[in-house]
């Protein structure tokens, strides 16, 4: 709720998101898909890269979100989950690669997607020229 003032120029500007939650207090783990709405709502794209991080996975004593409401959660959304301590720095850095990843991925995927649009308009604009005596079928004899 203390960020929730963020700019949504932020939003726009960021290439994906680590949505992290505290795994010792449910009221954070409920306010995921309302941060998920406002990510589709104002970011980039309407489906966004993002990894769900549970934080706090070092106080497994006082938890209070379970593994399976997680597990329904990023089912629900297809998200990659990963459960993180800032405090230990445990899966700090392997959240971020997952992130990285994500983001990398669709950045190729739209890069590609742009090298074949440009290559099939290309290929739309090019004159139908038949070569005589060519094996490649009908044409200008």
């Amino acid at each position: 709720e203390r960020f929730r003032s963020l700019t949504t120029a932020f939003y726009r500007d960021a290439m994906g998101f680590l949505l992290i939650f505290d795994l010792t207090n449910e009221k954070s783990f409920l306010e995921i898909s309302n941060w998920l709405e406002q990510l589709r709502m104002h970011a980039y794209s309407e489906d966004p890269d993002v990894v769900l991080c549970g934080n706090k996975c070092d106080l497994d004593a006082v938890r209070a979100v379970s593994h399976e409401q997680v597990r329904a959660l990023s089912h629900r959304y297809a998200l990659p989950y990963i459960e993180t301590s800032a405090c230990t720095g445990y899966n700090i850095r392997q959240a971020v690669e997952m992130l990285v990843e994500r983001v990398m991925l669709r950045m190729e995927n739209v890069a590609t997607n742009a090298e074949l649009t440009r290559l099939m308009t290309q290929t739309r604009c090019m004159p139908n020229i038949g070569f005589p005596g060519g094996g490649g079928g009908g044409g200008v004899g």
